[in-house]
């Protein structure tokens, strides 16, 4: 991936450098504050919030690439100094406003800076990219990688098949991380579906067509049906371009819309005999295509470092495992790829030895016992293992009503017992969450008649259920 960058250098302690997008569309902000730091080894370390690093280290030629130094000599000009011999006075303009410097990657684990020379000409010069390999890392620094990935731009072609840029970096070393494996990485694409009486849902199109369970794609180095193709640059930036077509809408899981809120997300993670290498990490932007908007946050009701308070197991540690897909998946914005409303479309069965039920359908649950046959998918009009659903259920635990089956994803949720009282809504409702309110603002019949099982709001009211007492609710708007 190439990109300009407009870089102005500073000469206050600390030389912050402030960055400005030249070109390109991309989601999010587009100008960031870079920082230069010395490392352990006496290099000093451009890194910037996008992920962007450069090593300006002590002078040395490393494959033909000319490493660069800052210096400030006693009484003189600070300035660029490369082992080749070319050095770059940094102009002052009057001691604040720097010089304005064009920084383009090279794909290759390189940049080439191109800077104002004092007369009036222009300087070029090559820096080297912080990087490290991940092929090349032993057990124990794998152990120790705490990743960070920074989407770039995410945009969806006229072919529907969206592309995402993004960098890998470690947070601990600021290293730029190349040759991640494809297969360590999954990728999803969803869909914000309003509604306007009932609850907004997460659609994702990585769905066979409209009426199948959703799923996530599994990177590859060459495209397939299934497998999106990564492109790894070497120099820590990727590019994947997914496999399916989101504007084939027959065999997409919903129909593509530019102006709806889109959410990207992506799983970066590997095992070894059931344990995770690294500490697996999970990615989330919300954005527009129609303009490119970040709109990450804006939707949230709930603050996804709230489970990670009281579940900490969630996230798995390199070496160990977790609660939930071995603690590779932590982040409930990530988790509605999969555990979403699509999951009414699970095949429900009447034979075998273990059906799938919708416990509204009669004859499923028996009146007086409030028992049942087989594995129930569907209640009170929703997929259990909606996220909403699913996790309202869970903390509901012993408290709710019909018990004696077993259901999909937890089997047995009626026997989970809560260490809190299950009014503490605000304890997952709050902020920064940007909807956080809504559990008090706008109640539902999802959210409610998922932790009141026992409490019907259709007009036919199914067995072992008893009436809503405000009356058979077909829509939330009198909620």
């Amino acid at each position: 991936m190439n990109r300009e960058l407009c870089v102005r250098y500073f000469l206050p302690a600390g030389f912050a450098l402030c960055l400005a997008a030249c070109g390109g569309a991309e989601v999010g902000p587009h100008s960031q504050s870079c920082t230069i730091s010395r490392n352990d080894a006496g290099a000093n370390i451009l890194v910037c919030p996008d992920g962007t690093t450069a090593t300006l280290s002590n002078p040395t030629v490393i494959g033909g690439t000319t490493n660069c130094t800052i210096q400030a000599p006693d009484g003189g000009a600070k300035k660029i100094v490369c082992s080749d011999g070319t050095e770059v006075v940094i102009p002052t303009s009057g001691g604040s406003a720097g010089a304005s410097c064009a920084v383009v990657s090279n794909g290759d684990g390189t940049s080439t800076m191109t800077c104002p020379g004092l007369d009036g000409g222009t300087v070029t010069l090559t820096v080297r990219n912080a990087l490290s390999n991940f092929a090349s890392k032993t057990a124990d620094e794998l152990a120790a990688l705490d990743l960070k990935v920074t989407i770039t731009s995410i945009t969806i072609p006229a072919t529907g098949k969206p592309v995402v840029a993004f960098k890998v970096t470690d947070m601990n070393s600021n290293d730029a991380i190349a040759g991640i494996p494809a297969a360590d990485m999954r990728f999803a694409l969803l869909k914000l579906v309003p509604a306007a009486k009932g609850n907004d849902t997460w659609v994702s199109y990585m769905a066979a067509d409209a009426k199948s369970t959703p799923g996530t794609e599994t990177a590859a180095a060459t495209a397939s049906a299934i497998n999106g193709a990564v492109v790894d640059n070497g120099d820590g930036t990727y590019v994947y371009t997914f496999a399916k077509n989101v504007a084939d809408a027959a065999n997409a899981g919903t129909t593509y819309d530019q102006a709806a809120t889109h959410r990207f997300a992506m799983q970066v993670s590997q095992t070894a005999n059931g344990l995770q290498v690294f500490a697996p990490l999970n990615v989330v932007k919300d954005f527009i295509p129609a303009t490119g908007q970040d709109v990450t946050g804006t939707t949230d009701k709930v603050d996804p470092a709230a489970c990670l308070d009281c579940h900490s197991s969630f996230r798995a540690k390199a070496g160990g495992t977790g609660a939930f897909h071995g603690g590779a998946r932590y982040d409930v914005r990530y988790c509605v790829a999969c555990h979403n409303d699509q999951r009414r479309f699970t095949p429900l069965s009447d034979t075998g030895t273990t059906p799938v039920v919708d416990l509204d359908a009669p004859g499923v649950v028996d009146p007086t016992t409030g028992q049942w046959a087989g594995t129930a998918a569907l209640v009170n009009g929703e997929a259990f293992v909606n996220l909403p659903v699913f996790i309202h259920k869970i903390h509901m635990g012993e408290e709710l009503s019909l018990k004696g089956g077993t259901y999909s994803g937890i089997s047995m949720p009626y026997e989970t017992t809560y260490p809190q009282d299950i009014r503490n809504c605000d304890k997952c409702h709050r902020a920064p969450a940007a909807m956080a309110g809504n559990f008090v603002t706008k109640p539902s019949r999802r959210a409610c008649g998922s932790c009141h099982d026992g409490t019907s709001f259709a007009a036919t009211l199914p067995a072992g259920r008893k009436l809503h007492t405000g009356g058979a609710q077909a829509d939330d708007s009198a909620c």
